[in-house]
């Protein structure tokens, strides 16, 4: 496959491309080599990105839903508004990696499940603190 004259495969050096807005989802780019890449808009779901470089990277509102980035090098990797949701990354190199608010990671649905659970608990406590009233 070549998006922009680029080979998209394993091991690829793709080192400073400019892939701005490129589709590359459930591509194969297990340790590939994405020093200093730019690939902000990207959509890269589904992604295999295993052992990759991607050391000053420039993933900016890139789509790595369900990507999986194991053993990846980030340090200085921008990943502001990226989607991570199921995004596999474990083992990672990061150093100065610019992440934003949390809320990147965790879903609609997961943040809603978080909202009942607090509501239950404020529920438990109010019933504790009644309880615990008319303890003598």
């Amino acid at each position: 496959m070549k998006i922009n004259g680029y080979e998209i495969k394993p091991g690829v050096n793709l080192s400073g491309c400019d892939l701005s807005n490129q589709e590359l989802d459930y591509c194969n780019l297990q340790g590939a080599n994405l020093e200093n890449a730019i690939l902000t808009g990207c959509s890269l779901k589904g992604t295999n990105l295993k052992y990759s470089k991607l050391q000053g990277a420039d993933l900016s509102n890139s789509n790595l839903e369900e990507a999986d980035l194991t053993g990846c090098n980030l340090k200085y990797a921008n990943l502001t508004n990226c989607n991570l949701i199921k995004c596999k990354m474990f083992n990672i190199e990061v150093y100065q990696t610019i992440f934003n608010e949390p809320s990147n990671i965790l879903n609609n649905e997961k943040l809603d499940n978080l909202q009942q659970e607090i509501e239950e608990l404020k529920k438990y406590k109010k019933f504790y603190e009644e309880f615990k009233s008319k303890m003598p």
